[in-house]
């Protein structure tokens, strides 16, 4: 779904978005997808709030595992649904403080993994000396227990992003799904009013009554960026040839996301609202400040070329996709060497009516042993994979990516930010090669010295 290179990203928010693991191919066999997201990078800063994360099995979100890196996390508001394995997974290099977030129905809500950092309130005075209030709780309903790991390193790694924490309004835990008339969790343009949860609860956190396991319709009292009504459609402009690059092997994600760097002010940005095209105001968490395209008049690609070289030109460009571009079988397939994991060999064994997955090998790997997801175990199979998930769309500086209603899909293509102050809103990005690891990127970011202000939200997303 989503992924954070090696080079890392400063200034990101993902928030309010729909992250869908029902799959028919999965490497834990049930019908959940397990490579969620894979946050990583020399140093990177994120806000995950708001979230709606269901149907998983692993890596939900995996942050860190490196050793010489710093991914900060703070994750707030999301509500985890129906994960048959893991949610969080902090390794190495991970520092994360999780507050009022609703689990239900979540095998092991964290991974057990001592080397990662991760703050999670016992009583809401925790985070006091941390960010300097109370945390609000995280709650669980028929999940496994929510455990923390070297919670004092996490504080020192706070200070860089501690305004930009306080700058967002965290509310109470609680369930929620995804909006009918756009993507993602909540109505688009709306901004309900948020309320910082206190308390004195004695336990790591709150024990709510058992729950049905079917999903949840009552919404958080979440703060959402405003959006302005979506323009009537102009001519599109003058195209030049479309640009695409290459994803570098990463798990299947897709997501959206927001940055700003650290350095920037702390108030949300008061970027003057445009009279012709969407503008992204009050952007929430570490992404505070970034404006997209701003005030660009707005273009309205009807071809997949138009897309390509309005993402990646050298222009402020707030682009609105009102259609689905379909990418399967456009630009051909590929048939080579892969390996079927040990997890994939049993599953087929199994015939429960769930199918696995198989990986694609990294280049260069002959021996089967430097690809992820595949294990000492894994044999020697054909794959074909369709190439337009491999070569994401590049998104370059200065830009708005937004969808129009339930209508803005990328269907079998994901984004590739390359530049920085970039929002990605309201868009449904699916069919990655499915059947196979490393497949294909929701969405990813990377650079070769990183990235700030990069805003994602309303994103619905799935295998």
């Amino acid at each position: 779904m989503v992924v954070i290179n090696f080079s890392g990203a400063t200034g990101v928010t993902i928030s309010n978005s729909d992250f869908d693991g029902n799959t028919k191919f999965s490497a834990s066999c049930d019908g959940h997808h397990y490579w969620g997201f894979l946050i990583l990078g020399k140093k990177t800063e994120l806000s995950f709030i708001g979230n709606y994360i269901h149907h998983t099995s692993g890596r939900s979100p995996k942050i860190g595992g490196h050793d010489g890196e710093t991914s900060v996390v703070h994750a707030a508001n999301n509500y985890f649904f129906e994960n048959s394995g893991h949610a969080f997974d902090v390794a190495t290099g991970g520092y994360v403080l999780a507050e009022g977030n609703y689990f239900a129905s979540v095998a092991s809500p964290n991974l057990d993994d001592p080397t990662g950092n991760f703050l999670v309130p016992t009583v809401a005075s925790d985070c006091t000396a941390a960010i300097g209030r109370d945390c609000a709780l995280n709650v669980l309903a028929d999940s496994g227990k929510l455990t923390g790991y070297s919670q004092d390193k996490v504080a020192a790694q706070l200070i860089d992003v501690k305004k930009l924490i306080n700058g967002y309004k965290v509310a109470a835990a609680a369930k929620f799904s995804a909006a009918s008339s756009n993507f993602g969790v909540g109505e688009l343009g709306s901004s309900a009013p948020a309320t910082s949860t206190g308390g004195s609860a004695d336990t790591q956190q709150i024990e709510a009554p058992s729950v049905e396991q079917t999903e949840h319709t009552n919404t958080p009292a979440i703060t959402m960026p405003t959006v302005t009504k979506v323009p009537t459609t102009p001519k599109p402009l003058t195209t030049k040839p479309p640009s695409t690059i290459e994803t570098t092997n990463a798990p299947s994600t897709s997501t959206t996301t927001t940055a700003t760097a650290p350095g920037q002010s702390q108030k949300p940005p008061t970027t003057t609202k445009p009279s012709s095209g969407p503008a992204n105001t009050d952007v929430p968490g570490f992404a505070a400040g970034t404006t997209g395209g701003g005030n660009a008049k707005p273009v309205y690609p009807t071809t997949v070329k138009e897309l390509a070289t309005y993402l990646s030109d050298a222009e402020p460009r707030v682009i609105v996709l009102n259609q689905e571009f379909k990418f399967i079988n456009t630009e051909g397939s590929t048939t080579e060497s892969g390996c079927r994991p040990t997890n994939n060999q049993q599953c087929l064994a199994k015939n429960n009516g769930f199918k696995g997955q198989d990986a694609i090998l990294m280049d260069g790997d002959t021996s089967m042993k430097q690809t992820g997801g595949c294990d000492s175990g894994g044999i020697t199979v054909d794959v074909t994979y369709d190439n337009a998930a491999k070569a994401a769309l590049a998104v370059t500086s200065d830009k708005t990516l937004v969808g129009e209603g339930t209508k803005g899909v990328l269907n079998g293509k994901g984004l590739i930010i390359t530049g920085s102050n970039v929002i990605v809103q309201n868009i449904h990005i699916t069919n990655l090669n499915p059947h196979l690891v490393w497949g294909g990127d929701g969405v990813q970011r990377r650079t070769p010295n990183g990235c700030y202000q990069l805003f994602g939200s309303h994103g619905s997303h799935h295998q």
